[in-house]
C-alpha cells in the first residue's frame, strides 16, 4: 500500500533537520507539509530529499505563513493538477498506479477566512471534474471537527452532499489549554483508505496524520553500475600469468590497427580472469553528513519523553514536562553542534573539490559521517549518548 503523511510544520526551513531525523515522517511514499512558510526567497535545492521529487506552492514574499509542499518518491508516477479554491491554499496531484488513478489534494485553510467564504471555496473545489474520481483531501482546515461550530456544520453538510467522509477522530493540535481536531482527511472512496492514524510528533504544535492508500506500491526504479571487481585481485599472480601469456599472434600481424585490436582482446581475457565485471545496484540513501549516534539517540529519547508528557494530559506542572523540555533542548543542541562540526570537517577536507562538498551537504554520495561520534555540551565533550541525555 502507498503511505501518505501530512504535518502542519510551521516553517519547514526551521524544522527541516528535525523532520529528516523523524522516521515516522521521512519513511513514507508521499510527505505533505502545510505552513511551510516558504516565501519565494528560499531555494528549493536547500530542502531536497534524496529519492524524492519536491513540489511547492509558496504564498509569496508579501505575507508571512502559509505555503504547501509535497515530497513524492521518484518511483511514484503522478501528474500535477491546477485547481483553484479561493483564499484556501491547495496543491493537487493525480497519482497514477497500475490500471487506476486517484487525486490527492493538500489543503491549508487560513483561520482568517470568513465562514461564508470557506463554504464557497470548498464548493468550487468539489465541483471540479478531477475530484469526481477517487480522491483524498488532506491538510489543516482550521475547522475543529470535535466542536460544533457553524463552519464545521457547513463543511460537513457540503462534504456529505458530495459523498465525502471525514476519517480523523482524535485531536491533532494541542495549544495552551485547548485540544482540537483541525487536521483532517476526507475521501469519497473509503475502500481506498483502509488505514489511518495520528502520529504524535513534537516538531510543531500539530500532530501528523498518516494514511495508507489501497494501491500497489510501484517498484522502485533502481539504477545499476557495471565495473570490475578487484576484491580478489592478486597482483603477483596477475603479472606471473601475464609473463606466460601467449602474445605470438600479435607479432604475426603486419597491420598496426589489427595488431592493436588483437592485443586489446588478449589483455581483456587476461584481466577478466583476475578482475571480472560485476553489476551492482546503486542504493540511494537519505544520507546526512552531520548525522551521528548521539543525535539519533537523543531524537529517540525525545520522542519517548514527549509521549510521557502526552500521557499526563499535557500537564506543564509535571516532572514529565521538565524531563521532555530538558531532553528537547539537549537534542536541539546536539544536532546544531553535530552540523557545525560536520560542515567544518567537510569544508576543511582538501581532498574534495567544491562540487563534491556541495553534494555532501545535499546528502548525496556520502558514505559515512567522517567519524563524528561526539558532541560538545556544557563545555565538555562526550561520545556517550546516556551522558548527553542526563
Amino acid at each position: 500500500m502507498l503511505s501518505i503523511v501530512h504535518l502542519n510544520i510551521r516553517s519547514l526551513p526551521k524544522h527541516f533537520d528535525e523532520f529528516r531525523l523523524t522516521p515516522d515522517l521521512v519513511k513514507n511514499d508521499i510527505i505533505c507539509f502545510s505552513e511551510t512558510w516558504f516565501n519565494g526567497s528560499h531555494y528549493d535545492n536547500n530542502f531536497q530529499l534524496p529519492g524524492y521529487i519536491l513540489i511547492c506552492k509558496d504564498r509569496g514574499v508579501t505575507s508571512r505563513g502559509g505555503g504547501l509542499a509535497v515530497y513524492i518518491k521518484q518511483n511514484v508516477k503522478f501528474e500535477k493538477v491546477d485547481l483553484a479554491c479561493g483564499g484556501t491554499e491547495i496543491l493537487c496531484i493525480e497519482i497514477v498506479a497500475a490500471n487506476s488513478r486517484f487525486c490527492l489534494v493538500l489543503v491549508y485553510n487560513p483561520p482568517c477566512i470568513a465562514s461564508a467564504d470557506v463554504s464557497c471555496n470548498f464548493e468550487k473545489l468539489l465541483d471540479a471534474n478531477n475530484l469526481r474520481k477517487p480522491t483524498v483531501i488532506i491538510g489543516d482546515f482550521n475547522i475543529d471537527w470535535s466542536g460544533n461550530s457553524q463552519n464545521k456544520e457547513n463543511l460537513e453538510t457540503l462534504m456529505r452532499l458530495h459523498q465525502y467522509e471525514q476519517l480523523v477522530k482524535e485531536y491533532t493540535r494541542c495549544f495552551k489549554n485547548s485540544k482540537t481536531t483541525i487536521d483532517l482527511i476526507f475521501t469519497n472512496a473509503q475502500s481506498l483508505v483502509p488505514e489511518h492514524k495520528v502520529i504524535k510528533s513534537d516538531i510543531s504544535d500539530h500532530f501528523a496524520i498518516q494514511l495508507k492508500v489501497n494501491l500497489k506500491r510501484p517498484k522502485a526504479g533502481f539504477s545499476y553500475v557495471t565495473k570490475r571487481d578487484f576484491k580478489k585481485f592478486d597482483e603477483v599472480e596477475f603479472f606471473n600469468s601475464a609473463r606466460c601469456f601467449d602474445f605470438s599472434t600479435v607479432e604475426d600481424v603486419h597491420c598496426v590497427h589489427k595488431a592493436a585490436e588483437i592485443l586489446e582482446s588478449k589483455i581483456e581475457i587476461l584481466v577478466e580472469q583476475f578482475a571480472p565485471f560485476k553489476t551492482q545496484r546503486l542504493k540511494q540513501k537519505n544520507n546526512l553528513c552531520w548525522k551521528c549516534p548521539v543525535a539519533s539517540k537523543l531524537s529517540r529519547l525525545k520522542k519517548d519523553a514527549f509521549q510521557k508528557f502526552i500521557d499526563t494530559g499535557f500537564d506543564k506542572t509535571s516532572t514529565a514536562w521538565e524531563d521532555y523540555r530538558l531532553i528537547r533542548n539537549k537534542a536541539s543542541n546536539a544536532v546544531r553542534d553535530a552540523k557545525k562540526r560536520a560542515m567544518r570537517a567537510v569544508l576543511n577536507d582538501k581532498t574534495l573539490d567544491q562540487w563534491q562538498k556541495i553534494k555532501i551537504f545535499q546528502g548525496k554520495n556520502y558514505q559515512g559521517n567522517n567519524g563524528i561520534q561526539e558532541i560538545e555540551s556544557d563545555g565538555s565533550t562526550t561520545s556517550e549518548s546516556p551522558d548527553i541525555a542526563e
